[in-house]
């Protein structure tokens, strides 16, 4: 069996590669917007293909984002303050009288992603690689469709799956559940 650069068995994939595709998702977006067709069409064929791989292994991508990495699983704090510091901090340097602790800034936690992120970037990929095959049909090397409504119409199967993800329509915990991904609707009313 084979191994990718990383190590990892090529029928894995865990949440450095999530980060990877994001990444790669978006420097194609950006050649994309800039029009660098000739830098944009072979990252837009690496996520669509990086797509595939998730699919591959995983029917519903977002297990491999979704809740594990956003939320702790022990209510145990995530350090315990040394008990010297603890005595400085509440009784002072000379130990006599208490002292107010300094606030510290709490670090706002990120937003947990949304179960419909990859289908969001599937999706848009799709919808490029679609737009650029209607601007110029030669774009596409043998044994891609060479016609743009075969991309739009995929784009719009992978919207369509990933709205009814069972993390959407079950009442999963994620806490989302009616949060919208205006990504998968923002490409459509740009066409």
């Amino acid at each position: 069996m084979a191994f990718s650069d990383k190590g990892k068995q090529p029928y894995s994939v865990d949440y450095e590669d999530w980060e990877n595709l994001k990444e790669l998702f978006a420097s194609a977006a950006e050649k994309y917007d800039a029009d660098d067709i000739r830098e944009a069409l072979p990252l837009l064929r690496a996520v669509i293909r990086e797509c595939h791989r998730f699919l591959t292994i995983h029917p519903d991508p977002s297990v491999v984002f979704a809740e594990a990495h956003h939320y702790r699983q022990s209510r145990s704090p995530d350090a315990m303050t040394p008990s010297d510091e603890r005595l400085y901090r509440d009784w002072g340097a000379d130990g006599d009288a208490p002292m107010r602790a300094p606030r510290r800034r709490r670090s706002i936690a990120k937003c947990a992603e949304l179960p419909t992120a990859f289908h969001a970037i599937f999706g848009i990929t799709l919808f490029l690689m679609g737009n650029l095959v209607a601007q110029d049909a030669s774009v596409a090397i043998p044994g891609e469709p060479d016609s743009p409504s075969t991309y739009w119409l995929a784009a719009l199967d992978v919207f369509e799956t990933g709205e009814n993800l069972p993390s959407r329509t079950d009442g999963g915990s994620s806490g989302n559940e009616g949060a919208e991904d205006w990504r998968m609707a923002i490409v459509w009313a740009g066409r």
